[in-house]
């Protein structure tokens, strides 16, 4: 049996399908939501497993979905929303990132969430006409793909799929992303 929110959800997918962008805007705030209840839920009920905690594995796969949410934001071309989803990313995988940790499936989400915030900066550098600010950004996307590289080479022998099974940028691609940030930075 529907309840009313998901049949509203369901209604909304429906109408976005059929190109209705208004009906995305809607649907975005209600997944969010529920998405946080459930990530709340989750967390109240931690339980150790095998050297990690539920809660460990549990962050880690929140943060992937905050990674997930924050690029399809950029595509869709909500810059400020998907920094927003990759900032909350990157603060809940804050506590699995210490290096005497070893959490390389954290390690691949920090990556690619540290890799999409620069994709924003680097969008919007591209988007300024200020030159300061431009050059502001530039510098930022610099940063944030240098620190997606620290994190990648902290994972022994990295794949390009995550061990929780999503696609993420390689380091070769963070990699030149990061070249051609420096290159974009020292042009006049």
């Amino acid at each position: 049996m529907e309840t009313g929110g998901s049949r509203q959800v369901t209604e909304l997918l429906v109408r976005w399908r059929q190109g209705d962008r208004e009906a995305l805007d809607r649907l975005v705030p209600l997944v969010y939501e529920e998405l946080r209840h459930i990530a709340q839920h989750f967390l109240q009920r931690e339980r150790p497993a095998k050297g990690k905690s539920l809660h460990d594995e549990f962050r880690c796969e929140f943060a992937a979905s905050q990674v997930k949410s924050g690029r399809a934001l950029l595509a869709l071309g909500k810059g400020a929303e998907a920094e927003e989803s990759l900032l909350t990313a990157i603060e809940t995988l804050r506590p699995s990132l210490d290096a005497e940790l070893g959490d390389v499936p954290a390690y691949y989400v920090a990556a690619d969430a540290n890799a999409g915030m620069r994709d924003v900066a680097a969008s919007q550098a591209l988007e300024t006409k200020d030159l300061s600010e431009k050059q502001k950004l530039q510098g930022k996307a610099c940063e944030g793909y240098s620190r997606s590289m620290e994190f990648w080479r902290q994972i022994p022998n990295p794949p390009r799929i995550s061990s929780s099974g999503f696609l993420v940028q390689s380091e070769n691609e963070v990699a030149s992303k990061h070249a051609r940030c420096k290159r974009a930075s020292q042009k006049p």
